[in-house]
C-alpha cells in the first residue's frame, strides 16, 4: 500500500513508522489517494514517474521494534 498525494508518492517500510505516517497523511493532506489494500498490499511498490518517499530507522532500533512486535504476536520472551 502506498499513499499517492499530489507531487510524490509515500511508501510504507516496515517497523520504521510508516503506518503512523501514514494515519497522519490521511487525516490532514487533502486529496491524498490510497493504492491498495492496507493489509494485503502494506508494503506494495507501484509504478510511479512522482518522487517516492519513506523512512527508515537505526538497525538497532529496527531490531528492537520487531522483536518487540513479534515477542507480542508470538509469546517470545514470556518465560
Amino acid at each position: 500500500m502506498a499513499i499517492e498525494l499530489k507531487n510524490s508518492l509515500f511508501i510504507h517500510n516496515p517497523k520504521c513508522g510508516g503506518r503512523t505516517v501514514k494515519q497522519m497523511l490521511k487525516k490532514y493532506v487533502k486529496n491524498c489517494v490510497v493504492l491498495g489494500n492496507d493489509i494485503y498490499e502494506s508494503h506494495a511498490t507501484p509504478d510511479t514517474k512522482k518522487q517516492v518517499f519513506g523512512f527508515i530507522r537505526h538497525p538497532a532500533t529496527f531490531v528492537h521494534s520487531l522483536w518487540t512486535h513479534r515477542s507480542k504476536k508470538k509469546g517470545h520472551g514470556d518465560e
